[in-house]
């Protein structure tokens, strides 16, 4: 329930597991408070205290090994038949081109497509070119005599080196295990359908028992369509055996430019950061619970200083925009328009206060808890962010930012009113407003040696004015009928 709520809302909730020792005084309060302390100026989700000492969840890519070679010797390889075809050829040339195996022998499934197992291929004559020789077998792979008689048929001069089985059926599995416990080959390689406790157990206690057994779960293809994908369990079948010394290992397809991406926005699920390329790791933002940014940070000052003093305010709303979004959740900045009021983008008070302690630690400043109220937009407040880290170079935004985060706060105002404002108050809205606009319009000065302010009517000039300069007048302003 508590990871659930944590997804539900990223970023606002920590998990901390803390030491049963702790129950009985075996640590002291001080140092654990000392830890926690650590803990939470961290930006880890999850959090294992041990013996004093903070523990994250990590995905890892297992440790490089050498290449595992099965020169001269024979693999059994098994198939549940048609559905497996492709992904078992494949896995047959690998290992003959790669692993230097001479001799497969190819055990499929019978049942329905298995009387003609891998027609069109040529895997046969693929092999043969390449000095390889392979054997093909239809039974039942639930029958242990069977098996142990395919297995009994590995020559002398080229003993059982590897067993791959693609079936991921325990039952077969297990025979196959019972099989080999004693002389057991160089390799025991079981590539699931997706992941199976049973299966998980089985190879465990093979190990334990001191052979070799390796069980890969693939993620890579249990939800693609038509369920596996043999390009990518083909794959990750061949990378599997090389990392024998593994008990379960979890095929995933990783596509580091979206890592990167993820990484910079500050959307990569903290269990997944190891994963990503160093140098994206290195750059992206210090937080990483949600869009974030890589826009701030204590050196935005300097940042702010080298950009173009007419695209500041935009940097910084974009800034705001993304920070917005990384409090809402949402895994794209575009999802909070700079334009938009926070209101309408779902803000409450205690969301209000957490974009404030990010725009702190972001900025520098020490902004009000109130910031949304005050402005009411990412882009208004922005321009108050402007005039606080950049006051020389504000300009008139010094002066008139104020002004511009009231009309802010009247824009987002009539945006919530629309359609649901009736005929009368529309139009002593919008009469009003006119009546602002032609006040200030009046009021603003001409440029020096011009005449009136474009989009002001000079009454003298119209007092003087013939019946069809009026009307032209008239048809400029106002729009001819």
């Amino acid at each position: 329930m508590a990871t659930a709520a944590q997804a539900a809302s990223p970023g606002r909730l920590l998990l901390v597991d803390l030491d049963p020792a702790d129950a009985t005084g075996a640590q002291t309060p001080g140092a654990l408070a000392d830890v926690l302390r650590d803990v939470l100026q961290g930006d880890e989700p999850r959090v294992a205290v041990r013996a004093g000492t903070a523990l994250v969840p990590r995905a890892v890519a297992p440790t490089p090994a050498e290449p595992l070679g099965l020169p001269g010797g024979t693999v059994l390889l098994t198939t549940s038949g048609a559905a497996g075809d492709d992904l078992a050829a494949a896995t047959a040339r690998h290992l003959v081109a790669e692993r230097a195996v001479r001799h497969l022998i190819l055990a499929v499934g019978a049942g329905e497509g298995a009387a003609d197992p891998l027609t069109g291929a040529d895997l046969e004559a693929d092999l043969e070119k390449r000095g390889a020789r392979l054997e093909r077998a239809i039974g039942d792979l639930a029958d242990p005599g069977w098996l142990a008689r395919l297995l009994a048929a590995a020559p002398a001069d080229a003993p059982l080196a590897a067993v791959v089985d693609t079936t991921g059926d325990p039952a077969v599995v297990r025979h196959l295990d019972e099989l080999t416990r004693e002389t057991p080959p160089a390799a025991f390689l079981v590539g699931a359908p997706g992941p199976s406790a049973a299966l998980e157990a089985l190879i465990r206690a093979r190990r334990a028992s001191g052979a070799p057994g390796t069980v890969l779960t693939p993620a890579a293809w249990e939800n693609a369509p038509g369920g596996r994908r043999p390009g990518v369990a083909h794959a990750a079948l061949a990378a599997a055996l090389d990392h024998a010394d593994e008990p379960v290992l979890l095929a995933v397809p990783l596509d580091q430019a979206t890592l990167r991406r993820r990484v910079e926005q500050g959307t990569l699920p903290a269990e997944l950061r190891d994963l990503a390329p160093r140098r994206a790791a290195a750059v992206g933002p210090r937080r990483a619970t949600a869009a974030g940014t890589a826009l701030g940070g204590p050196d935005l000052p300097r940042r702010l200083a080298a950009v173009p003093v007419g695209e500041r305010e935009r940097f910084l709303a974009d800034l705001v925009g993304a920070e917005a979004a990384a409090v809402l959740g949402h895994a794209s900045a575009e999802e909070a328009p700079v334009d938009k009021a926070f209101k309408d983008l779902g803000f409450d008070s205690m969301m209000s206060v957490q974009l404030r302690n990010r725009l702190n630690e972001q900025t520098g400043l020490t902004l009000p808890a109130t910031l949304v109220f005050t402005y009411p937009t990412p882009l208004a407040l922005a321009t108050h962010l402007l005039a606080e880290l950049a006051p020389d170079d504000a300009g008139e935004t010094d002066e008139g930012a104020g002004i511009l985060a009231e009309i802010e706060r009247l824009e987002a105002a009539l945006t919530a009113l629309g359609t649901d404002a009736g005929g009368d108050t529309h139009a002593r809205v919008t009469q009003r407003l006119q009546s602002v606009l032609w006040r200030w319009s009046g009021a603003a000065p001409a440029a020096e040696g011009e005449g009136p302010a474009d989009g002001v009517i000079d009454g003298d000039a119209l007092a003087s004015a013939t019946d069809d300069e009026v009307f032209d007048l008239i048809d400029r302003e106002l729009g001819a009928p």
